[in-house]
């Protein structure tokens, strides 16, 4: 019978909470399915993570001598099943996940592809903060890339008529979802760039889902703003 007027120190309870933990079966081998979250390498070769649904998370741990088997890189949002076994690290009271194995699963194929393309293109310098330019204060021409049937050019024509009523303004129409919006998204960067004394360039549609977006993420696209002007 447990003595009620034991007194525990902190170290005796974690350590009785980590036994029970690690005697349970259901614990010794977990398969835990979740989106990645606050994912950190550390130099040691271990990766610090939290695995997240809806409501909850759990934090876990990969260490060196697994995570050096890994067939990709682990990124916060993927979806993932990982195997491992739950126990509690005792310095700090907290329970967590040592992960042996970590296997992508049910993401969308267009996060994946996005991660990869910025991963790639920012290695090659895409998004540098040094080749980014200024935008002017006071623009004289003004070039814009848009659909001629969405709300966005009718907001972006009254703003700038309010703000820069002598400003001239160009606009090269094109389908931003679709298809085919991604070529003509470039087509039209590079025909306004054509124009030698246009000052700067609006690309802009309205809201949608990421479906709806995913021209803004093709690589043609980007490619083709950062060889603008």
């Amino acid at each position: 019978m447990q003595d009620q007027n034991k007194i525990y120190s902190v170290s005796e309870v974690n350590s009785l909470l980590k036994q029970v933990i690690e005697k349970n079966r259901v614990f010794s081998l977990m398969l835990v399915s979740g989106e990645i979250v606050s994912f950190k390498r550390h130099s040691s070769g271990h990766l610090y993570f939290s695995m997240k649904d809806n409501s909850d998370r759990i934090k876990c741990i990969m260490f060196n001598r697994q995570s050096r088997y890994l067939s990709f890189r682990p990124q916060d949002g993927m979806n993932v099943l990982v195997q491992g076994r739950l126990s509690v690290y005792t310095k700090s009271g907290e329970y967590q996940l040592y992960v042996d194995s970590i296997h992508r699963i049910g993401v969308g194929e267009l996060h994946f592809k996005f991660l990869e393309l910025k991963e790639r293109l920012a290695r090659q310098g895409y998004f540098d903060q040094s080749s980014k330019r200024d935008i002017p204060k006071i623009p004289q021409k003004i070039g814009i890339i848009t659909s001629l049937t969405g709300a966005a050019i009718r907001d972006i024509l009254k703003t700038v008529q309010q703000k820069y009523p002598p400003v001239e303004i160009i606009i090269a129409p094109a389908q931003v979802q679709g298809k085919k919006s991604a070529s003509e998204i470039a087509a039209s960067l590079e025909l306004l760039n054509q124009i030698a004394d246009l000052d700067v360039i609006i690309l802009s549609r309205g809201g949608g889902a990421v479906e709806e977006l995913w021209s803004f993420n093709e690589e043609r696209v980007i490619v083709a703003i950062k060889q603008s002007r």
